[in-house]
């Protein structure tokens, strides 16, 4: 076959194929549109799910009658004033969108100026204009995009429900609504008023109004807010505490110079900042924005300008990273405790409450109607599995607990009152009680001990009296001689002892209680798994990791009050104290309101 050029036609309908994946594609292009022509009021409709009809109504500048049928043309643009793509600050600039879109359906714009008397009105259909006449419509302009795909009906059998095109199209929206807060927006689908955002007269550039409707109020209650700058960079935006995550990354919306964007680097940047404080396979909840120079930055990386490329990446990570670990090291100062935890909590009590106790009460019970049991029987019965239910003791110590009224008033986790199942403490604060997980709270503890004392090259390392010699895996001692020169750093003193065994002479000071054969174990296993493909920082947090876990104080631990309030003293204190090591919640509390509401006193 020879080589031949394609038709404009087809060029279009290939380039759509990058530029325009689903409705949402066309929303967000629009969208952008808006906002590049100064608009500040943007109004979008949707119907079927966007196949059926998009239509972008904005009060921007608008577009002369003589520029519309340019507007349809490839690579036709007003975004770029010189022929410089360095310093791009518009959304639009390669001049695809349009086209692209009018390829695979029918078009009709409608723009008007402040200067002209009358807006104009163009047709497209498969990127030929059909007819241009003059329209009533005020400055601004309005864009109608019908029978969607039926160019290219293969593109429309990959297409989802109705439903899950609307749900695309409405994340779209609210990406481009949070990032613009001194905008406008409304959006309507299927004749439904769905979003109807104004100005945020307090000129925040974070909306809490929006940012509730795209993550949910709880969001807003679980989050801190982040501000720093680094060499004319800047980041800014609300992240999630640790413990208030997601088990995707759905809800982690990201903007360079207010473009929103899907950057592996900066995701993997995240990671890394929430590493030892969130669960594996977790994410947290965010909205970050990033400023800096349109010169440090390359976003003509692909047609749907979901990609950014950094001059400086290393330094953008390190703004990220450190940001991010400063604020949530600082939640400490306020001690936070998982609001959507306590929530889930009173849930579950009240099913247990509602639940538990009516399977003794129903009509019929075991099979035998209730209503045939005489009254002994019925008690005997009851009775019977009553005891089943409450056969185990509990483990309260509650004897010598320093029942402080001062202490539960001026400190954030209140008194302890109790130590139940050896292993939960509930101490009283003056708003309500705090639950604490004794075990994982001290892992965090002694953690970010061990962390501090590296930071200082101060960790102090306790010699063994007698030497532990610990067998292993070739693999797993191989494992630890490579690391020798990382475990001497945190205090630990290991040497090669024969085939498959090593050899321990002294441990960290913190870990003077651990069970050393079992710790080495795990540090080994560790150290195999994770290989030679991270750094040698990551390698010691892990170990730091693995090491606290068992320098911790172990579940069935009887402790006294003395103890009980030590261990919440040392936790008000100290950073990430909200969740252990693996990102679990330390401590979970409920207000004298959330009780009451449980007994109906309120």
């Amino acid at each position: 076959m020879p080589i031949r050029i394609l038709s404009d036609d087809l060029i279009n309908q290939i380039a759509a194929g990058e530029v325009v994946e689903r409705p949402a594609n066309i929303v967000k292009e629009l969208i952008e549109n808006s906002i590049d022509s100064k608009a500040n009021e943007i109004e979008v409709l949707i119907r079927g799910g966007g196949i059926q009809s998009i239509i972008i109504n904005d009060n921007g500048n608008g577009m002369h009658e003589k520029e519309l049928p340019i507007a349809i043309l490839r690579y036709a643009t007003s975004k770029l004033d010189k022929d410089n793509l360095n310093e791009i600050k518009n959304f639009g600039f390669r001049g695809e969108a349009l086209p692209a879109i009018s390829s695979i359906s029918k078009l009709e714009i409608t723009s008007k100026t402040e200067i002209n008397k009358e807006a104009s009105s163009i047709e497209i259909e498969r990127g030929s204009v059909i007819t241009q006449k003059p329209k009533m419509r005020g400055k601004g302009t309005t864009v109608k995009v019908t029978s969607l795909f039926e160019a290219t009906p293969a593109r429309l059998k990959f297409l989802k429900s109705i439903r899950v095109e609307n749900s695309h199209c409405k994340d779209v929206f609210l990406k481009m609504a949070i990032s613009h807060p001194q905008i406008n927006f409304k959006l309507n689908i299927d004749g439904k008023n769905i979003y109807n955002f104004k100005t945020d007269e307090s000129n925040d550039s974070i909306s809490a109004e929006r940012i509730s409707e795209a993550f949910g109020y709880d969001f807003i209650q679980n989050s801190i807010k982040i501000k720093s700058e680094r060499n004319g960079s800047k980041l800014s935006g609300i992240i999630s505490f640790p413990t208030f995550n997601s088990s995707t990354s759905t809800h982690q919306y990201l903007y360079v110079n207010n473009r929103s964007i899907k950057d592996k680097k900066i995701l993997s940047s995240i990671k890394v900042a929430y590493f030892d404080t969130i669960p594996k396979g977790r994410f947290p909840l965010m909205v970050l924005f990033l400023e800096l120079p349109t010169s440090m930055v390359d976003v003509n990386v692909h047609p749907s300008k979901a990609e950014v490329r950094f001059q400086n990446e290393k330094e953008i990570k390190g703004l990220i990273i450190s940001s991010i670990k400063s604020a949530i090291s600082n939640i400490k100062n306020q001690v936070v405790f998982n609001r959507d935890l306590s929530s889930n909590l009173i849930d579950k009590t009240e099913v247990y409450k509602s639940n538990r106790f009516a399977r003794y009460s129903d009509e019929k019970v075991g099979g035998i109607n209730n209503s045939r049991f005489d009254k002994s029987e019925q008690n005997n019965f009851y009775q019977s599995n009553f005891s089943k239910e409450i056969a185990s003791k509990p483990s309260a110590k509650v004897n010598d607990v320093n029942y402080s009224n001062e202490m539960q008033q001026r400190y954030p986790m209140g008194a302890a009152r109790a130590q139940f199942h050896k292993n939960y403490i509930i101490s009283e604060t003056d708003d309500g009680i705090v639950i604490v997980d004794q075990h994982a709270a001290h892992e965090r503890i002694v953690k970010e001990e061990m962390l501090k004392e590296l930071k200082n090259n101060k960790i102090h390392a306790q010699i063994l009296l007698i030497p532990e010699i610990i067998n292993l895996s070739s693999s797993h001692r191989d494992a630890i001689l490579e690391n020798i020169n990382t475990l001497n750093q945190l205090g630990f003193e290991v040497e090669s002892f024969g085939e498959g065994t090593v050899l321990i002479r002294a441990i960290p000071n913190l870990l003077n209680n651990a069970n050393i054969s079992e710790l080495i174990k795990d540090v080994a296993q560790e150290l195999f798994e994770l290989g030679t493909q991270i750094s040698i920082d990551q390698k010691m947090d892990n170990i730091i990791s693995t090491s606290s876990c068992y320098g911790s104080i172990r579940s069935g631990r009887e402790l006294s009050g003395e103890d009980m309030n030590a261990l919440l003293r040392k936790m008000e204190i100290t950073p990430n104290s909200a969740q252990c090591n693996h990102g679990r919640p330390t401590s979970i509390s409920l207000s004298l309101k959330d009780i009451e509401k449980l007994f109906k006193r309120r």
